[in-house]
């Protein structure tokens, strides 16, 4: 339990420039982005975690149209952090701690219309994310000895690329991707040290399937598949090599497929049901457990109907009654066992909105 407050200000302005150059339509979106926010949560273990944080950036993004159905999009974006954060409970600086960074990113992407139903398009860049407060400050375990602590790690960086191709035949529409991201300091929380830490080198790459069909009027047909690899390209992780080995909490296949279907002109319903391969379970990070979590799917289904502004729900999620977790940890001492929190059975929800 505890109690949150967040102060935040903003100021983002944008433009937008159409031009033409050579004979080629540009769109050109220029822009800065100001954010100062204070944060206080304190909670009852007991401690209290102050943080505040600036954000100053700028960035440009031009599209430009060569030929009819070809673009080609370029863009950065250059930021600067100021980020402190401490446990005020603690009159000493162990658990207060300062990071400044200048962080940048880009994506270059270019699209073409090959004829009427078909196109392909392919875009690479450079991101970046930085933790959040919750990510770098642990409150600590009294019961355990251990000290609340404010401790920072870098921002992660990725480099992405992503290749597909989209078509329309007929009543469905279809889309294929791959993709691939090589990153470093990937944001990773280690369950042994219940904290945040900085991965070594990973990557995550995949292909993605997506598919759309109009069966009448009325009802749409969708489906999804994605095949992921993530795994840590070299490096040692506590003291361990960890070259090559699989990332935990990471599904190789993930699916699914729907049903949106209005019944009347103001009643809607929507069939979903999903399904979860099996995965690593945290803390496994060597790749030695021996065991995975278990693949599982659900079903939810859900009826909406519009009255004026008003809309009323009523849904039931994991109609089925699966019983399956989504998150588990792998504990090898004194015994190899494992903790799993339990997903929620069946369960009904009824919502109503008011539009004004």
């Amino acid at each position: 339990d505890g109690n949150t407050n967040v102060e935040t200000w903003s100021f983002s302005p944008r433009l937008k420039i159409p031009y033409c150059v050579f004979g080629v339509n540009n769109s050109l979106v220029a822009g800065i982005d100001w954010e100062d926010w204070t944060y206080t949560s304190t909670r009852t273990n007991p401690a209290s975690a102050t943080a505040q944080q600036r954000n100053s950036a700028g960035y440009l993004q031009n599209v430009a149209t060569l030929i009819p159905g070809t673009t080609l999009s370029l863009g950065g974006r250059l930021q600067r952090i100021d980020f402190e954060a401490s446990d005020s409970t603690l009159p000493a600086g162990g658990a207060a701690e300062e990071q400044n960074r200048n962080l940048s990113a880009y994506e270059i992407g270019a699209r073409h219309q090959l004829n009427r139903a078909v196109a392909i398009y392919g875009k690479y860049g450079y991101s970046f994310r930085v933790a959040t407060l919750d990510e770098i400050y642990s409150p600590g375990l009294g019961a355990f000895f251990i000290p609340p602590s404010v401790t920072f790690i870098e921002p992660q960086t990725s480099h992405d690329s992503e290749l597909g191709l989209e078509a329309q035949y007929g009543p469905g529409r279809y889309r294929i991707a791959v993709y691939r991201s090589d990153l470093k300091n990937e944001i990773h929380f280690d369950a042994n040290s219940f904290s945040n830490v900085n991965l070594p080198p990973t990557r995550r790459s995949g292909v993605e399937l997506e598919g759309k069909w109009t069966l009448t009027t009325s009802a749409q047909l969708f489906a999804n598949y994605t095949y992921t690899e993530a795994y840590i390209r070299s490096g040692l992780l506590g003291g361990v090599d960890v070259s090559g080995n699989r990332i935990p909490l990471v599904p190789r296949h993930m699916a699914n497929v729907g049903l949106d279907w209005s019944i009347r002109e103001r009643t809607r319903l929507n069939a979903a049901a999903n399904y979860v391969g099996s995965q690593l379970y945290d803390g496994d990070e060597s790749n030695t457990f021996g065991t995975q979590m278990p693949a599982y799917w659900t079903a939810d289904l859900a009826v909406f109907h519009t009255i004026d502004a008003w809309t009323f729900g009523a849904s039931v999620r994991n109609l089925f009654d699966e019983k399956y977790y989504t998150y588990a940890l792998a504990i090898t001492f004194p015994t190899s066992t494992f903790v799993a929190y339990p997903a929620p059975e069946r369960n009904f929800l009824v919502s109503v909105q008011y539009r004004f």
